[in-house]
């Protein structure tokens, strides 16, 4: 399980690059109400990194 909250916001403009919206969940996941600031996403952005495990 991905050790943060997750985003669920599907209206994201960059949700396909960030880490808590491509993360796999886990049943029990946790999700927070992060939203979009600008077209850049939020304050809470966490881009994806090399070897993390992404769901498609």
């Amino acid at each position: 399980m991905p050790d943060i909250s997750m985003c669920d916001r599907e209206e994201c403009p960059v949700k396909r690059i960030c880490y808590r919206f491509m993360a796999i969940p886990d049943p029990l996941q946790t999700y927070g109400s992060f939203s979009p600031t600008s077209e850049k996403g939020c304050d809470d952005f966490e881009p994806l990194m090399e070897g993390d495990k992404i769901r498609d």
